[in-house]
């Protein structure tokens, strides 16, 4: 559905590699930073191409290809905006009064609605709260659940994690997998790796709101991102 859940349930700051799942070349660099602003967590994510001749190659004329910044408050989502240079993509979720406002902007087409909030929801860059919540049920085995909101639908998601057998020492595998079986049914498969002594995110593994030339067009980003 283009909405990353890379790095879902990260905190602090970090960077990271994001390498195309089909070839193994490092496409992007990530950097998620954090700060408190007038008592609000502020969190902003970067993503950028490794090279100048990298953009270039993918038309673009600087090394930004996409940023995200999301506002909370006491672990409360309160605003998030996404800028998709590469499509051209602009989008905004904003919460106010219990409503969800959305605003979706891809070239000449707009698209808003308006949603009566049921739910805590995460967008990619702003759930860094949401590992302490959740890993206790994780590292016993227990499922976890969370919602995700994907402004380019104008709707959330509920999604579910549940702890797998990993195959490399020291790690937790963790299946991410939507809560809706009709659209689990066409999902990409996707899932995180943590380090299993104190939760923290090694790796992502699915799509991302990146993209990847295909012809004269794009197409989604299917990525393995790892956290340095």
């Amino acid at each position: 559905m283009g909405a990353t859940l890379a790095l879902l349930l990260v905190a602090a700051n970090f960077t990271a590699r994001v390498v195309d799942q089909d070839t193994g070349e490092l496409r992007f660099l990530l950097r998620h930073d954090e700060e408190v602003v007038d008592g609000r967590l502020h969190v902003r994510e970067t993503y950028r191409y490794p090279t100048l001749a990298a953009a270039q190659a993918d038309g673009m004329s600087d090394l930004v290809a996409n940023t995200e910044e999301a506002f909370l408050q006491g672990g409360e989502l309160l605003l998030y905006t996404i800028e998709q240079r590469q499509r051209d993509q602009h989008g905004v979720i904003e919460i106010d009064g219990g409503t969800v406002y959305y605003t979706w902007i891809s070239g000449p087409e707009r698209k808003q609605k308006q949603a009566k909030l049921t739910d805590r929801l995460a967008v990619p860059s702003s759930a860094a709260g949401m590992l302490a919540e959740l890993w206790s049920q994780l590292i016993a085995g227990k499922t976890a659940t969370a919602h995700l909101a994907v402004v380019s639908e104008l709707d959330d998601f509920g999604f579910e994690l549940k702890r797998e057998d990993a195959d490399k020492p020291g790690e937790t595998r963790v299946r991410v997998k939507p809560t809706n079986p009709v659209i689990a049914l066409f999902a990409p498969r996707l899932f995180l790796r943590f380090a299993s002594r104190d939760g923290k995110v090694v790796s992502y593994h699915g799509p991302l709101n990146l993209a990847k030339r295909d012809g004269k067009g794009w197409r989604t980003l299917f990525a393995d991102v790892f956290v340095e």
